[in-house]
């Protein structure tokens, strides 16, 4: 993965975007849940990406999911435009 800064500090977003409660994600890491992200709901978490195992994975229950994400990690700079 592009994303993957192994031994670096790495964090990230995810905000579930949909507005029917009924509409969630599961969020995973390595196949283990972590938890549920309801319409409106956000997380911002560190993430050891320790190896390809590691992968963040969403799975949409209800409806198809609109998320917003990004993740920072070290030794990488962000740049914004006007």
């Amino acid at each position: 993965s592009t994303l993957l800064q192994v031994n670096k500090a790495n964090k990230v977003y995810i905000a579930n975007k949909n507005t029917t409660d009924a509409h969630y994600t599961i969020v995973s890491i390595g196949g283990v849940v972590i938890g549920r992200l309801y319409a409106g709901d956000w997380m911002f978490m560190p993430w050891s990406a320790s190896d390809s195992n590691a992968d963040i994975e969403v799975e949409a229950i209800g409806a198809a999911a609109t998320l917003e994400w990004i993740c920072f990690h070290e030794d990488e700079t962000l740049t914004s435009s006007q």
